[in-house]
């Protein structure tokens, strides 16, 4: 998509924005979690420095290995990043395993841990569907609905299609909403927030 911002010359996206925002909301989210659970809040930095960057590379090679539908790719592309191309699957898996690995260096229980990020990674879920929104991409079938979605194809022509992005992001925010009012509060084990993700 087209740069949102320009700094010293390198065009930043929405895309790049909107994943960055949700990546922050959701190490703020960790942090009053732990905080909340007599942890110590700045733990949520130590995990932070090594999930997100294993979470992106997961989300590569999870984009590089599983390509969409008529989308091909080279993996000597494989670090073009700013081509775009991650696969929400591989953040969450790379992302999992290196939380798991830093709590067991940090002597924490890495069950117990991954409950409290689950609720952030919902919103951070929630809020980066929203790139798509301005990628132009993520979307159905054509519809006539009042809240479908219009696709220029060219200047004169365009399509109506059912916004997909729009319903992953509600079910995201329906999801944490659950998970923050019902399932956190008659939580019986530690995992059960992780299980409901």
């Amino acid at each position: 998509s087209s740069p949102a911002v320009e700094i010293w010359g390198l065009g930043i996206t929405y895309y790049a924005l909107i994943i960055v925002t949700g990546m922050v909301l959701a190490i703020v989210i960790f942090s009053q979690l732990l905080k909340k659970h007599g942890k110590d809040p700045y733990d949520s930095l130590d995990y932070a420095l090594f999930i997100l960057p294993l979470a992106i590379l997961g989300a590569r090679i999870y984009f590089f290995a599983f390509p969409y539908d008529g989308y091909k790719q080279s993996w000597s592309d494989f670090f073009r990043f700013r081509d775009g191309g991650l696969g929400i699957y591989g953040g969450v898996i790379f992302g999992y395993i290196t939380m798991y690995i830093v709590a067991k260096v940090k002597k924490q229980d890495p069950v117990e841990i991954s409950d409290y990020i689950a609720p952030g990674l919902l919103l951070a879920q929630s809020i980066g569907r929203w790139g798509n929104f301005f990628n132009r991409e993520a979307f159905g079938s054509m519809t006539d609905l009042p809240w479908r979605m219009r696709l220029w194809i060219s200047g004169t022509y365009y399509i109506d299609v059912h916004p997909t992005f729009l319903y992953e992001s509600l079910w995201n925010v329906a999801g944490l909403l659950l998970l923050c009012l019902a399932v956190d509060k008659v939580r019986r084990f530690d995992g059960e927030n992780t299980c409901f993700y």
